[in-house]
């Protein structure tokens, strides 16, 4: 089995070797690509990475093309059954690809360590054959995850971890290894033709004072840059390596480092900017990540950080300068996430709802059960229920469950009810024993109704009120007809009880319509139901002979010319003609417009006769006044008030002079149609 070698100068690394011969975290939780601001050690999500929950850290697997802005990383899903090359797109964190990839350990087809030549647009790695025993330099294919192999390197046994590095400008993939015989090495290797180019001698791993290691060459200068810890002098160092000879040279002591962070890895360069930059620690425990200017050796930022102790909740690994835009892309493996943001049940009482808040920090979208999209939602029934949350890229669901809380008693006052005329007062009864609140602030679990209106009652338990309400309604009592109606023999009689909302009628008879026509004098009654209530009114029913005075409408507009009417008669001049003058008045009248009797006109009984302060007022059976005239040209119509008067018995009053004497005439009319 092949085995990967980790450098340790002056380490213990206070537990960061953690998966030395382990490929992932140990725990699965949710990845996120992040940035780091290398200036204040501070990290911003960019997006999540869906469905990744395990990452592997040792050996390397990520890396960064900087012409396509991709991000590399190696890890699986839930269940680890399958590993994946995994391809980001840096500034959105979307997923571009997800190829299968072989495994890290325990497989001949183990590929570790690739890294992305800008210039010949590749992804290289080293593939170790376990029935061959032998190290192949490959090319891998980021899309479908094959690797293809381009040498063998027959005498490497081991790698060493943090010194694989990519040389774009001669296009050398360069790290060290372990020979059988135990010789160190780095070795440069042609990416074109997979040949060896150099192999100097190289400081040892570990237990030396030239230790040398995390290797990141600049292709913008030519430089091989690494760190160099000289236990001699108990120093870190930023050196610089001449991969052809395995020479380092100091160029700058680091104050303050003591250890390294290694597994996982924290060390990348810019080449435009000339940055270098590791998390490092101090003899106090207090890591910090360091920035340096790779022209001087000078410590650029050296904030302090949190994700340096291995699996806590801000846990920020294997960062990556994407060159062209200076940022610091990394991943960010959150142990708090999903948060628990609303918990798993919720109660609340029947007949009432809960609101319930998923506000989410960072949060793009919500998705509710009931199709709600908003952060809160109101909630009204009991039952399993769930919403989705969105942040950052990443769609979690919270499973909830929402239970009544038992009422003490049932809260019903029933149907709406109405209140007809003569009906006793309405009890409600309640339960005894429940805390109960009316509209009008009494308490009893009784009430009695005795007029229209809205009433309600509210029921407390624990922390819940519930109200109902009962609505009562009072018809009042309808009067159908007058006491009596009069009509004539030869005219057709319609009694009509027609209530407005009214739900059946019924007559003395049985018969059900609306209305019904009498055909004999005598006591006709109706029955309405209205709203539930009952009402019946009666008439007494008198048919007589009417003598009616038929006046004509239309006299003839166009007399014979040649005829010479009869002149007017004139009493002064023939005392014969002198007489008791008066005024005739029909007994019944039918305004419905069918041209006969529609008026009832009022005329003097004789020629000759004239009227001088003439007053006629009718009135209906109630004594109001339906209509008033001061000369015999003024007929009533019929109407009352703007509307058709009723069918009954109407009394008139009429006062005048006529030849200098005062006369009184009263009597009745009977209204028909």
């Amino acid at each position: 089995m092949k085995t990967v070698l980790a450098a340790s100068w002056f380490l213990s690394l206070i537990g960061l070797l953690f998966l030395l011969g382990d490929t992932s975290q140990l725990n699965a939780q949710t990845e996120f690509l992040v940035e780091i601001d290398p200036e204040t050690g501070a990290f911003t999500h960019i997006n999540c990475i869906p469905d990744l929950h395990w990452i592997t850290t040792l050996p390397y697997y990520t890396g960064y093309d900087e012409d396509n802005q991709r991000y590399f990383l190696r890890g699986s899903e839930e269940d680890q059954s399958t590993w994946y090359l995994y391809s980001v797109d840096g500034p959105s964190g979307e997923l571009i690809h997800q190829a299968e990839f072989p495994q890290v350990s325990g497989s001949a087809d183990n590929v570790i360590s690739p890294l992305y030549d800008d210039v010949s647009d590749q992804y290289y790695g080293l593939h170790w054959n376990d029935a061959e025993s032998t190290e192949y330099f490959v090319s891998i294919d980021p899309v479908t995850g094959v690797h293809t192999i381009l040498s063998s390197l027959s005498d490497v046994n081991y790698i060493a971890v943090g010194t694989n590095t990519m040389n774009s400008i001669e296009g050398h993939y360069i790290f060290q290894g372990v020979t059988f015989s135990g010789e160190n090495k780095l070795y440069s290797i042609d990416i074109s033709t997979g040949e060896v180019v150099h192999e100097p001698d190289f400081p040892q791993i570990s237990g030396s004072g030239d230790n040398v290691g995390q290797l990141r060459y600049n292709s913008e200068t030519g430089i091989l840059y690494g760190l160099h810890w000289d236990s001699s002098e108990a120093t870190e160092y930023l050196v610089t390596v001449d991969p052809v000879t395995g020479v380092h040279t100091n160029v700058a002591a680091i104050p303050g480092v003591n250890y390294l962070s290694v597994a996982p890895s924290y060390t990348t360069l810019d080449e435009f900017s000339n940055r270098y930059t590791f998390l490092g620690g101090g003899s106090s425990g207090t890591w910090r990540l360091y920035t340096l200017d790779l022209i001087t050796g000078d410590v650029l930022y050296e904030p302090i950080v949190s994700y340096s102790g291995g699996f806590e909740t801000d846990n920020v690994i294997c960062p990556h300068y994407d060159d062209a835009s200076g940022t610091l892309y990394a991943l960010h493996w959150d142990a708090d996430f999903p948060p628990d943001v609303l918990g798993d049940a919720f109660s609340f009482c029947e007949g009432s709802s809960i609101t319930l808040d998923a506000s989410t920090a960072n949060a793009s979208a919500y998705l509710w059960q009931d199709g709600a999209s908003t952060p809160s939602n109101t909630i009204s029934e009991e039952g399993a229920n769930w919403v989705d949350i969105t942040v950052w890229g990443c769609t979690f669901r919270e499973e909830f469950n929402i239970e009544y809380i038992d009422a003490p008693f049932t809260l019903d006052m029933g149907e709406d009810k109405v209140l007809c005329p003569g009906d006793d007062p309405l009890e409600v009864t309640l339960a005894a024993g429940g805390n109960y609140t009316w509209h009008d602030g009494t308490t009893a679990n009784a009430y009695t109704i005795t007029e229209a209106g809205t009433y309600w009652v509210e029921m407390s338990w624990d922390d819940c009120t519930i109200r109902d309400s009962l609505l009562v309604s009072a018809v009042e009592s309808v009067v159908l007809f007058p006491d009596s109606i009069g009509a004539c023999e030869e005219e057709i009689l319609v009694l009509d009880a027609t209530v407005a909302e009214a739900s059946d009628y019924l007559w003395q008879d049985g018969s059900t319509a609306a209305t019904f026509e009498p055909d004999e004098s005598g006591l006709y009654w109706a029955e309405v139901t209205l709203a539930g209530c009952a009402f019946r009114d009666s008439v007494q029913v008198v048919f007589s002979t009417c003598d009616t005075l038929i006046v004509d409408p239309d006299p003839d507009p166009d007399p014979d010319p040649n005829i010479e009417p009869e002149p007017d008669p004139d009493p002064e001049s023939d005392p014969s003609l002198v007489v008791d003058c008066g005024i005739l008045v029909p007994n019944a009248f039918t305004p419905n417009y069918d041209g006969v009797n529609d008026l009832l006109n009022i005329q003097a009984d004789a020629l000759g006769c004239t009227f001088n302060k003439l007053r006629w007022s009718i009135f209906n059976r109630w004594g109001e006044e339906v209509h008033r005239a001061t000369s015999l040209m003024e007929p009533w119509d019929g109407f009352a008030g703007g509307s058709a008067a009723p069918l009954g018995v109407y009394a008139w009053v009429m006062t005048y002079e006529v030849n200098g004497i005062s006369k009184r005439q009263q009597g009745q009319v009977i209204l028909l149609r």
